[in-house]
């Protein structure tokens, strides 16, 4: 966070405001496990397509903005991890990108690993 003096036209200084910065949230897992649905649930609007096919239509991270209980959110759709079958992007370059994403964000604030129901019963 950081704090901004504010200098109201009077010349008078005014309560200094804090600037807190967007919280980052990045959404990965494999393809069809809804990612892209899930960050158009949290905007409240259809900001990211959608596919209803086996194959992922995210190649690379797509940054969506929303404001959530009066905070900035900044949403990454991210590359599905198993890809690699439709010779889209391979698995090493999917986990570079996510790498590469959270270096460059600097602070991630969650991780969101969307996954299979039927995977979570087996774990």
């Amino acid at each position: 966070m950081s704090r901004s003096l504010v200098v109201n036209p009077g010349g008078q200084n005014v309560e200094p405001t804090i600037v807190s910065p967007p919280i980052n949230i990045i959404v990965f897992g494999e393809s069809g496990v809804v990612k892209t649905s899930v960050i158009n649930m949290l905007t409240g609007e259809p900001v990211a397509t959608v596919s209803n096919q086996a194959l992922g239509c995210t190649y690379a991270s797509t940054k969506h903005r929303a404001t959530i209980d009066g905070r900035e959110v900044m949403l990454y759709d991210t590359a599905s991890l198993n890809e690699a079958g439709a010779r889209t992007v391979s698995p090493q370059q999917v986990i570079q990108n996510l790498r590469s994403l959270a270096d460059d964000l600097k602070t991630v604030n969650l991780l969101v690993h969307c996954i299979r129901g039927t995977w979570f019963r087996e774990i």
